[in-house]
């Protein structure tokens, strides 16, 4: 029988002109149509095929898509969230330098006063000791 069929397709495949082929040869209209049907069927199934690879395969690719948006989207959101981290980091270290520089001032003041005073007081204490001989000098 599947001889039979693939015949039938083949036949109706091939180009009857009546002023070549001979009666004998010719198959008959019947035939002809059944394989026309037969190859109709066929080119049917395989598009039908082809329509749900195609669909199965449409499916993955939106999965895959899916996929790639979110890496990217989370990918996104953490340089973000590393970059306000970055600027905090950099206020915070600006915020210290400033902090320690004035720290830094205030240290150095108390100190310049009191090197100032001790040395005050040293010299009134060299005044007292050796009497104020001259004023313009110590």
């Amino acid at each position: 029988m599947a001889d039979t069929k693939s015949t039938m397709k083949d036949l109706s495949r091939k180009n009857w002109v009546v002023a070549t082929s001979t009666e004998a040869q010719y198959p008959g209209d019947d035939k002809l149509s059944l394989g026309c049907q037969m190859r109709i069927a066929d080119a049917l199934e395989t598009m039908a095929n082809a329509s749900a690879m195609m669909a199965k395969n449409f499916a993955a690719l939106e999965e895959e898509r899916d996929r790639w948006k979110r890496w990217f989207n989370d990918l996104e959101e953490r340089h973000k969230r590393l970059q306000k981290q970055e600027s905090v980091q950099r206020g915070l270290y600006t915020k210290s330098k400033t902090q320690h520089r004035k720290q830094m001032e205030q240290l150095l003041a108390v100190w310049d006063l009191r090197r100032t005073s001790g040395i005050l007081d040293t010299i009134e204490k060299i005044r007292k000791q050796y009497g104020n001989r001259d004023k313009g000098t110590v």
